[in-house]
C-alpha cells in the first residue's frame, strides 16, 4: 500500500511537470513558427531586396527595427546619411538574417530596436538575447570601427508585455555593457504610471508625431556623421 502511495505521489507531481515542460516546448515551437513565416513572408522579402537594391551609402547612419523603426520619418535628422531598415512585424531573428545589407553601407553608426514582437509571440527572452548577441558579433565583426547603439523595447498602452519589457531592457544593458556598445534607454522617456503614455501613441504600440518627436529629442546628439559617399 505504502509504494501504491509513491507511486500515485509521483504522477501527481512529474504528470503536471511533463505538462508543463511540453507546454513551454509547444509555446516555443509556435514562436518559432511565427518568426520563420514572418521573414519568409513576401512583405518582409519584398522590403529585404528593396533595401538591397538600394544606392550604397559609406558614413551613413542607419537605424534597424521593426515598425516602430519603420515608420519613424528620418527626416527629421535634416541628414541624408541617415537611413532607414525597418521592417513592420520584424523580429530580432529577422534583424539578424538581413544584416549583410547594413554592412555594405559600411556604416559609420547602427542603432538598433528590435524585441516588442519577440515579447507578443512569446518568444522565448534566451532566444531573443542570443539573436541581440549575434547581431552584435557580426556588426562588429564587418564593422569593427562602427558606433553601435542598442536602443531600449518601449512600453505599451495596455501594459501586458512591460514587465517582460523592462526584464529584457535591463538584460540588453548588461549585454551591450558586455560588449562595450552604448545602451540607450528610450523606455524611461515614454512610461507613464507603469504604461506607454497615451499621448504619444496612436494604438497603444506604435508612435505618434509627439511620441517620435521625444525619440528624436534622445538620441539626436548620437546621429552625426563625419561625411558621407555614394556609390
Amino acid at each position: 500500500m505504502k509504494k501504491i502511495r509513491i507511486w500515485i505521489l509521483s504522477l501527481i507531481i512529474i504528470v503536471p511537470l511533463f505538462v508543463y515542460l511540453g507546454c513551454k516546448q509547444y509555446d516555443a515551437f509556435r514562436a518559432e513558427s511565427k518568426v520563420r513565416a514572418a521573414v519568409n513572408s513576401n512583405y518582409w522579402q519584398n522590403m529585404y531586396h528593396s533595401f538591397s537594391k538600394s544606392q550604397k551609402m559609406n558614413g551613413s547612419v542607419i537605424f534597424v527595427g521593426d515598425s516602430l523603426t519603420g515608420l519613424f520619418d528620418l527626416s527629421v535628422f535634416q541628414n541624408p546619411a541617415v537611413l532607414n531598415r525597418g521592417i513592420c512585424g520584424d523580429f530580432s531573428y529577422g534583424v539578424l538574417q538581413r544584416l549583410d545589407e547594413v554592412i555594405r553601407h559600411n556604416p559609420s553608426k547602427i542603432f538598433i530596436e528590435i524585441g516588442i514582437n519577440d515579447i507578443r509571440e512569446e518568444v522565448p527572452p534566451v532566444t531573443t538575447l542570443t539573436n541581440y548577441e549575434a547581431i552584435i558579433q557580426r556588426l562588429k565583426s564587418g564593422l569593427p570601427h562602427a558606433e553601435i547603439f542598442v536602443q531600449s523595447i518601449l512600453p505599451t498602452a495596455d501594459g501586458h508585455h512591460n514587465e517582460s519589457a523592462l526584464q529584457l531592457n535591463q538584460s540588453l544593458m548588461e549585454l551591450s555593457s558586455r560588449y562595450h556598445v552604448e545602451f540607450i534607454d528610450l523606455y524611461s522617456h515614454f512610461v507613464t504610471d507603469g504604461l506607454l503614455d497615451s499621448e504619444l501613441t496612436t494604438d497603444g504600440v506604435h508612435l505618434s508625431g509627439r511620441g517620435y518627436s521625444i525619440w528624436h529629442d534622445v538620441v539626436a546628439g548620437h546621429v552625426t556623421t563625419q561625411g558621407y559617399v555614394l556609390q
